[in-house]
Parts: C-alpha cells; structure tokens; sequence
C-alpha cells in the first residue's frame, strides 16, 4: 500500500484464464499480473471506507491491458463504508478475559481519514473522539 496525492494505492494480485474451445478441449493461458487500484478514504460519524475506486494500472502490456481492464473495472466497488464503532466493541469484548478489567466503548465519533506528507513519510491519519468505559 502505498499513497498518491490524496488516493491510496493498493497492489492487486489477478488472476486470468484466457483460452478457447479446440476440438472439445479448452486450450489457454493463465496470467497472474500484479495490478494497482487507487480509492479516497472517506470518514463520517461511526463509519470509515472508501469512494472511488479505480483501477490505475493492470501490466505493462497494452495488449493484456485491453483484455483485463474492462473486467477489473466491474470487479471492483467503486465504494465501501464498514461501522468502526461495531468492529471496535467486537474487539473489545473479550478485553475482561485478556486483561482482567472489561473495556467497552461508549461512543465513538470519526471526524476525518486524510493522507499527510511529512519528514517522515506519508501517513493515514484518522481524527476520532471517543468515550471507553473500564469496569
């Protein structure tokens, strides 16, 4: 994973079978390129994901790029949103058990996921406030 203005970059391992019936027998190629798609991070209220997604590279071939590309295309979400909250209190259940005092959050509000450039590289950075109770 890597970062591009605003976008993250996600390599992608593909994998194509390209063949034709000959005499009742298929008869092809398998192809495994490595591909790039691209998407924002988006972030609003308890949930976090992504919009537009889209494909930024298949190979370094037109020719295997004609064929793939339109097929990726449909493949991929163009979006995605999950609940944090719900993924957090998941993992949080079995806190009494690990640690010995129950964790549960309370609240959790997501206010922003941008990418930041600094001196020492690019990050995700997610603004959130919450509230988690220990019992």
């Amino acid at each position: 994973m890597t970062f591009a203005g605003d976008r993250v970059v996600v390599k992608v391992k593909t994998h194509a079978r390209l063949g034709t019936g000959v005499a009742g027998k298929c008869i092809g190629v398998g192809l495994s390129p490595t591909a790039e798609v691209s998407m924002i991070p988006e972030a609003q209220g308890e949930t976090i994901g992504f919009r537009d997604a889209r494909v930024e590279r298949v190979s370094d071939s037109k020719e295997l790029n004609f064929l793939l590309l339109p097929f990726l295309s449909r493949q991929i979400p163009s979006g995605m949103r999950i609940n944090a909250a719900d993924v957090l209190r998941k993992s949080l259940a079995g806190s009494a058990v690990s640690s010995g005092y129950a964790l549960t959050l309370d609240r959790l509000k997501v206010h922003s996921m941008v990418i930041t450039t600094g001196p020492s590289g690019d990050w995700l950075v997610v603004d959130v406030d919450g509230d988690v109770s220990v019992r």
